[in-house]
């Protein structure tokens, strides 16, 4: 092999003509072609080197092929700023031109190779530059930067230059984790933590989901002021376009304006620590928007002790809808660990404008103990004592409608339905249906009485108040708070 290697890079090279070469003249001709005669009755190692070449191919391919790109693994993110959809839109620009050059510098190298070849030029050039052609490659380059800065300087202006805003977040990145504050809005601040993997839920993102997202609403101009309370962090969202560093004694700051509804998901970019790899970034965008001002919708303007359960919801069993409230004068946002119990097997579903009052809980099939023998001792969940596992019936849901008011300490027992606009007495226990409309008070629960008559029952069933647009609901809050349904229809059927 080290002959082979040897006589290879030494074997007689072949002769070659280039642009501005005069004809050779005809014995010179004759004297390469000899000597090419007797080269070629040399043996050649061609065959040897592609036959070690496949070698090489089928030894280390396999890892080549396994580190291979996925197909999801392509382009960018989708585009979820104004800044993003700039640099998205550049980078789609700046693939065209890199294409462009790839491929002329291939055709160029391809036509080089066919039409100067040893065997169409047998004498090479003896010229050592060409004045035109390197000015011709001098002044290209040039006009081509200056086509890519352009655009990047106009987007850099655009990342730069911060727009009226509507609120701030503040960022304080620690390793390893992140604290938000809320400046605006009475200095509301959490810290955010990432799951870990024995505490995520189906469905959740693996190494992405935190216990405390951030929260803002859409089509708001948010700005964020970003530091550092140890060392340097990065604070990155690949679909907003943001990559700021955080900075210890140092305040950074960008700005994004979301149109669309979701959970954009990021991560510290700056090697941290131990654990840089563990402190992920969840900003969540809701469609909730008051109209005068702009609020980051975990607490009402004002009420710490109130909390919008949605965005404290972790668990994918439990939905929650728009403006469901619940009021605690201590850690509402613990809501899902102090007042649900269960529901790791079954779904409790709450639905919109509901309100509910301290201490109520709600309680799941997943939790009960075997009830159809002697003893209803739990022994299943014990080592040891684990061999007989009961049968329960854990597949009931308990759905709750939308405008419903829980009093303080209410009960909710598996598997119920509450039927829109029903009222749940203090101390209530529900252990049955609650028709809609309907007031239900006692231990266990009965219906005290309906609040309207059937017919109008039936109509405020049938408009659904509370799935009417932000500006609807806003423009008619006296006539849904009111008692006219004949107004209430006009505007239901307009």
């Amino acid at each position: 092999m080290k002959k082979f290697i040897i006589d290879f890079l030494h074997k007689p090279k072949k002769p070659s003509r280039f642009l501005g070469e005069t004809k050779p003249n005809t014995a010179a001709y004759i004297d390469v072609r000899e000597e090419r005669r007797q080269v070629s009755t040399t043996k050649s190692p061609t065959r040897l080197a592609y036959a070690g070449s496949l070698i090489l191919y089928l030894l280390f391919a396999h890892d080549c092929l396994a580190s291979a790109p996925q197909a999801w693994q392509m382009l960018l993110q989708t585009p979820a700023s104004p800044l993003m959809e700039e640099l998205h839109e550049f980078h789609n620009f700046l693939l065209l031109i890199s294409g462009g050059i790839v491929a002329f510098i291939f055709v160029l190298l391809m036509y080089v190779c066919l039409r100067f070849n040893a065997k169409a030029n047998p004498i090479p050039a003896k010229f050592s530059h060409n004045i035109l052609i390197e000015v011709i490659w001098t002044i290209i380059p040039i006009i081509i930067l200056v086509i890519i800065a352009v655009p990047s300087f106009r987007i850099l202006r655009f990342a730069e230059k911060i727009p009226e805003i509507d609120m701030t977040v503040k960022v304080v990145g620690y390793q390893w984790y992140w604290h938000y504050i809320y400046p605006d809005h009475d200095n509301i601040e959490f810290d955010s933590y990432l799951i870990t993997d024995e505490n995520l839920k189906p469905g959740q993102k693996r190494l992405l989901e935190v216990d405390n997202r951030i929260i803002i609403p859409e089509n708001t101009t948010v700005k964020f002021l970003i530091t550092a309370g140890d060392v340097i962090h990065s604070f990155a969202v690949p679909a907003l376009g943001i990559k700021i560093d955080a900075v210890p004694g140092r305040i950074n700051e960008t700005w994004t304006k979301i149109s669309k509804k979701g959970v954009y998901y990021g991560q510290c970019s700056e090697l941290c620590g131990i654990n840089h790899a563990f402190m992920p970034i969840a900003i969540e965008v809701t469609h909730m928007v008051h109209s005068n001002n702009h609020y980051p919708h975990i607490y009402p303007k004002q009420v710490k002790e109130i909390v919008f359960l949605k965005h404290f919801i972790h668990n994918p069993n439990i939905m929650v809808g728009d403006y469901t409230y619940y009021h605690d004068h201590r850690y509402p946002e613990h809501f899902e660990c102090n007042n649900v119990v269960g529901y790791h097997q079954c779904k409790l579903i709450i639905g919109k404008f509901c309100a509910i009052a301290k201490g109520t809980t709600f309680i799941a099939d997943d939790v009960n103990h075997p009830m159809d023998g002697f003893s209803t001792y739990p022994f299943f969940i014990f080592e040891g004592w684990n061999d007989y596992t009961p049968t329960f019936d854990k597949r009931r849901s308990t759905i709750v409608g939308n405008d419903v008011w829980f009093g303080t300490n209410a009960v909710i027992m598996p598997g119920v339905t509450i039927g829109d606009g029903a009222i749940i007495g203090a101390c209530a226990v529900v252990t049955k249906d609650v028709p809609p409309y309907s007031i239900v008070a006692g231990n266990p629960s009965r219906v005290v009485r309906k609040r309207f008559s059937d017919d109008i029952i039936n109509e405020l069933v049938q408009i659904k108040w509370w799935d009417w647009d932000y500006d609807k609901i806003t423009r008619n809050i006296k006539i849904i708070v009111g008692a006219d349904i004949e107004q209430l229809k006009k505007v239901y059927k307009s």
